[in-house]
């Protein structure tokens, strides 16, 4: 049974440095690199990339952009909602920039490139669907609290049964 113990302890220890780990590498590249994760929230670029993937986003020259990119940018119609389509034109004379997504039928409405946070540069799959959840509060606690705290409690559990042997002798200084 203690080597059970040590072994899930073992487990939950990786794990959490594996998430601190990811959590310093995102902040990271986010703050130097200006990289950017978004969770993809619709089927609207099949086959490229699904619901439920993530798509890592480098910010980009906007004087530059060509149509075959896929590019993330603020919605013209809600500035809370990132897209992720591909360029399809670009109109320098008119100053507007107009996507697609890959399944879509129609194009999207045109839009400044001021609105373009930058290419996708990569996909993750599944990744989006780890992000989701992790912004619920149930997510957040079953992926991070607990086990955060069954380490903690393991440690501290660790130390007093190591402490309370006897061996150690607390030093006084008169």
């Amino acid at each position: 049974m203690e080597r059970l113990h040590s072994t899930v302890r073992l487990l939950l220890i990786i794990y959490v440095s594996g998430v601190v780990i990811a959590s310093v590498v995102a902040v990271g590249l986010w703050r130097w690199q200006h990289v950017r994760l978004y969770s993809v929230q619709t089927n609207s670029m099949q086959p490229t990339f699904q619901a439920g993937d993530a798509v890592l986003v480098k910010q980009a020259d906007t004087s530059n952009l060509h149509a075959g990119e896929v590019v993330s940018y603020t919605s013209p119609a809600s500035p809370r909602v990132i897209v992720s389509h591909r360029v399809i034109s670009v109109d320098k004379a008119r100053g507007l920039v107009t996507t697609k997504g890959d399944n879509a039928k129609r194009p999207d409405v045109s839009f400044s490139p001021n609105l373009v946070r930058g290419q996708v540069s990569a996909v993750l799959p599944w990744l989006g669907h780890i992000l989701d959840n992790m912004h619920k509060p149930l997510g957040l606690a079953v992926g991070v609290y607990m086990p955060a705290a069954f380490v903690l409690i393991s440690e501290m559990r660790r130390l007093a049964k190591h402490y309370g042997r006897g061996d150690y002798k607390v030093l006084s200084y008169r």
